[in-house]
């Protein structure tokens, strides 16, 4: 017991290695969402170090910035550990080098850039107010600014989000239908400081807070979770995983075989009565032509469904990745097209710069061209009475890019790139929280898995397993009712918004008074 107490006294006054291993915590979570208890395990881990000097009363917080830059560490780099699942890239033309190049510039470079972008509003806490019962919502807040800032800009790559990592914690998850996913942070932030304050000041007020800050939500969470779900004019629908790994998928001497095996698998669901089948993102690697359209329709029209295909569009100069709908009437629907292309596989950011640093990188994009952008939420008629909203792979990481007249929703995706490793996992999260925060079913088709079907209250069900050909069944229900998020959208980010606001006051407060004195002082 004493050696293992000089180990863990060892650890601590090392902060930034105590801060590290806090992140490893922290990051379980969203390697196996049981272990969601490791999530506030981290967090409370992180807080405790940045909190050491309350024992005297001593603030600010022992150099915040450093420490949640080493928990970041902790957290991103693990995190991101799948992109090593994209070597050796055979399907774009790399030599060994420029791969493990790649690799360790993904893996590292992202893990360290998202690390600086959490720990930069904890600079704030240096200049915010020294009091116990504040610093817990101090500290929500500026994590929460941190998650938001990795969510802005054309890098945007908000992948690991608190609510991801508890997306198996139902009676916690549905407050997202009522905030969003920041509020699962400010929630589980609030908590944990809370937690280890206590551990260096005793007092009521932080018993109480620590208790309520963790009870209420759990309270109003499980209430949630008994309301149940409509499930009336229920619709059978398919999903559809056909299993073309990477290195086939974009083999232009497969191709005449990938379609085969999407059309093939489409009939299927078409002769098992299925009225809706979603196909994933790029089933057909290629621009949807004739021949396809033929195809599908003759499907279409001889079993009376909707078959929600994906493929790319061209429109003049510009490409797409797209969704859209074929119906039983040879019609089609208008398109959805992906409004978050993905950054290094679909265009490459700052082409200009990154082609003389690394000429290579050239090929790394999926088509000839940088796909462009869609700019609207195009929802998908199914009939009079079901607007369907689409994700495209990469925007379903996105809570804004939800359609907010959708009455259910469909994810169609690609990750084979991921192969059978933790990213496709983490991705298939996002999918359960969008279904939360929107309160929809939705339908989740992923070319090598994971596919799925998602209730509103986030349980999912028919899960496939990676790698494998399927096809599942399930019943969805439309809703048009909304979630109050839905209506409010990101409102809670008004909290960091006023404590940024509140501290910069504070400080010029603070720099007017002392040059007062300045100038009264003989």
């Amino acid at each position: 017991m004493n050696r293992a107490a000089r180990l863990f006294g060892a650890v601590y006054r090392k902060r930034r290695t105590w801060s590290f291993l806090a992140g490893v915590v922290y990051s379980l979570a969203f390697f196996k969402g049981e272990l969601f208890i490791c999530g506030f395990l981290g967090m409370f881990l992180l807080f405790l170090r940045l909190f050491t000097r309350a024992e005297d009363g001593g603030y600010p917080p022992e150099k915040p910035f450093r420490t949640v830059l080493w928990f970041g560490f902790g957290f991103f780099v693990p995190l991101y550990s799948w992109l090593t699942a994209l070597y050796p890239f055979e399907a774009f033309g790399f030599t060994a080098a420029q791969g493990v190049f790649v690799v360790i510039a993904g893996v590292f470079g992202i893990g360290a850039y998202h690390a600086l972008l959490l720990a930069l509003p904890f600079l704030l806490l240096n200049i915010a107010p020294r009091r116990p019962l504040v610093q817990p919502l101090a500290a929500a807040c500026c994590y929460m600014a941190g998650e938001w800032l990795m969510s802005v800009g054309v890098l945007a790559f908000p992948w690991g989000m608190s609510a991801v990592g508890q997306h198996m914690f139902l009676p916690l998850l549905q407050n997202v239908s009522l905030f969003g996913a920041r509020c699962v942070t400010l929630v589980m932030c609030m908590f944990t400081a809370s937690l280890a304050l206590l551990v260096w000041r005793r007092g009521r007020g932080l018993t109480v807070m620590a208790s309520l800050s963790l009870a209420l939500p759990l309270l109003t969470g499980t209430v949630l979770l008994c309301i149940p779900a409509r499930e009336q004019d229920g619709i059978k629908a398919a999903a559809v995983q056909g299993n073309e790994l990477s290195t086939e998928k974009w083999d232009s001497a497969k191709l005449r075989e990938n379609k085969e095996r999407y059309i093939s698998l489409t009939r299927e669901a078409a002769e098992n009565g299925a009225e809706l089948i979603v196909l994933p993102e790029t089933a057909f690697p290629c621009v949807f032509d004739t021949e396809l359209d033929a195809r599908v329709k003759k499907i279409t029209a001889e079993y009376g469904c909707t078959v929600i295909v994906g493929a790319l569009e061209r429109d003049g100069s510009k490409e797409y990745n797209s969704v859209f709908a074929v119906y039983p009437d040879g019609t089609r629907s208008a398109s959805y097209r992906k409004r978050r292309p993905v950054p290094f596989g679909e265009f490459l950011p700052y082409r200009g710069l990154l082609m003389k640093l690394f000429p290579f990188l050239d090929s790394i994009n999926l088509s000839s061209l940088d796909l462009s952008a869609g700019s609207d939420a195009v929802c998908i008629r199914f009939d009079e009475d079901t607007d369907i909203g689409a994700f495209v792979c990469f925007d379903s990481v996105f809570p804004s890019l939800a359609a907010a007249d959708a009455d259910l929703f469909c994810v169609c995706t690609n990750d084979s790139w991921f192969k059978d490793t933790p990213g496709i996992y983490q991705h298939l999260a996002h999918s359960a929280v969008r279904a939360v925060e929107n309160g929809k079913y939705v339908v989740r088709a992923a070319n090598t898995g994971v596919s799925c079907f998602i209730s509103p209250k986030g349980v999912m069900s028919e899960k496939t397993a990676p790698l494998t050909q399927a096809v599942i069944y399930g019943t969805v229900y439309p809703d048009s009712r909304r979630t109050l998020y839905s209506y409010t959208g990101d409102i809670i980010m008004l909290l960091p918004l006023c404590f940024a606001a509140l501290c910069a006051v504070r400080k010029l407060i603070s720099v007017i008074n002392n040059n007062k004195k300045a100038r009264l002082t003989p």
